[in-house]
């Protein structure tokens, strides 16, 4: 039997697992245009391409159903390095979907020798003739960076484009290395780049998503494992996808079940060796000063942080929302400590790689007006979700009422799992509430 967890490639289609919540958002969010941040293997890719599975339809030909409203397009920008390049590279994408372009009438002779702007208008311009839209699936987006540094005119040609209402939807992932646009734009008269995009953090699995991807659970034969195991799993990983697709991958058995974790288990390989040393690179020197202080002292507050550090109250909080909502630490009964045993292993190993290095690929300031924006977007999705979640929770009290005594155990599991969210919710809402609050105080 093989191994069924995915290491080496994306995992889109029946074997992606979690992120509903935010491929909800994406597709029928009021957004035209975001921004997907997450770390190296955490997931960009596969959420693309999950996102171009669930538009097409089933058909042999790979064409978008007739009652479906987008027309996925996935453009890989990795490797180029001026506006030609990824014209060259957007060309060749629509060539890879020329079934489903046929039907707008896009034809990828047409679009030779076009600039990216002019492209991306007349897809958009076709897509709305035919009542579609194209959904524009942006991947190594950093690239963008070596662009706008060759030609800063190129990113104000390509904005207004991308954020376009005309047929077109755009989503664009990327590490935080794409931040450095914002360091950019203060060099240029015009509108930041990132203006008008929304960001959103890839997240880490939600405990049920993890325990399905543990179990296989869309697997005809999915794998078994204990209570136990599963949920030492998600404290060694703290539902990273990869890492738990790696972990899981060491602990198979050759009869379909999950011994559990030891510790050698939880030491970074050298491909995981290699991406943690390249995230190490994207982070800010403040993210890496309050990530060495976590390092060396675990279980401290941001106030402890302050005094670790030497940064103020408000470049702590960004820090550390910015290093928490990536993976990099998380929260443990209010006390911060590194995201995951894999990492924590890994700086042990490595701890230089937080020394404050001469430059950084996004700078600090760069780093708080991204924590500030996403923090400020998280607030508003969670204000969301709690209110349906809340309406589905009245809905199944009321169910369960109607049962009198009989209540069914599906009932009862589903409104287990409501009141868990509304709780996991609300307390994740409070923190970040109380730390917009601070910061507004610290501003004044």
């Amino acid at each position: 039997m093989r191994n069924p967890y995915i290491i080496g490639s994306h995992a889109g289609g029946s074997c992606h697992y979690g992120r509903e919540r935010q491929i909800d958002q994406l597709l029928y969010g009021a957004d035209n245009a975001f921004w997907v941040v997450g770390t190296r293997r955490l997931g960009k890719t596969s959420l693309l391409r999950h996102l171009e599975y669930l538009s097409l339809a089933a058909s042999g030909e790979g064409r978008p159903s007739p009652d479906g409203d987008y027309v996925p397009l996935f453009w890989d920008l990795q490797g180029c390095r001026t506006l030609a390049d990824l014209g060259h590279e957007l060309v060749g994408a629509v060539e890879d979907a020329a079934e489903r372009m046929e039907p707008l009438g896009v034809r990828p002779s047409e679009l030779e020798g076009k600039e990216v702007p002019a492209i991306l208008r007349s897809l958009g311009r076709a897509a709305k003739k035919a009542g579609k839209r194209v959904l524009l699936l942006v991947d190594e987006a950093e690239a963008l960076v070596t662009v706008g540094r060759g030609d800063p005119l190129a990113l104000d040609l390509l904005r207004k484009p991308m954020q376009s209402q005309t047929g077109l939807r755009t989503i664009i992932a990327a590490t935080k290395a794409l931040g450095a646009l914002s360091d950019l734009s203060r060099e240029s008269p015009n509108s930041p780049f990132l203006l008008g995009f929304a960001l959103r953090t890839l997240e880490r699995l939600r405990p049920n998503e993890a325990e399905a991807l543990i179990r296989q659970a869309k697997s005809p034969q999915p794998v078994r494992a204990s209570l136990e195991t599963i949920a030492a799993i998600q404290e060694d990983t703290n539902n990273h996808p990869y890492l738990l697709q790696l972990l899981c991958h060491r602990l198979w058995q050759d009869d379909n079940s999950l011994r559990p974790p030891q510790p050698e288990d939880l030491l970074p390989d050298p491909m995981l060796d290699a991406f943690f040393s390249m995230d190490m690179r994207l982070l800010s020197h403040g993210e890496r000063a309050v990530l060495k202080a976590v390092m060396e002292v675990p279980g401290q507050d941001d106030a402890a942080l302050e005094v670790a550090t030497g940064l103020p109250p408000d470049a702590v909080r960004a820090f550390t929302y910015s290093l928490h909502s990536l993976g990099y630490l998380r929260l443990i009964y209010g006390r911060w400590a590194v995201g995951n045993q894999f990492l924590a292993a890994w700086l042990k190993q490595n701890p230089e790689q937080l020394d404050a290095q001469p430059t950084a690929v996004v700078s600090d300031r760069a780093t708080q007006e991204l924590a500030e924006a996403g923090r400020g977007q998280e607030i508003k999705n969670l204000k969301k979700e709690l209110r349906a979640w809340n309406a589905t929770l009245r809905k199944l009290e009321l169910q369960r009422a109607a049962f009198g005594l009989a209540v069914p155990v599906h009932i009862l599991n589903e409104i287990d799992e409501a009141r868990a969210e509304v709780e996991r919710i609300s307390q994740e809402l409070k923190r970040l509430l109380e730390e917009e609050q601070a910061r507004k105080e610290t501003d004044r």
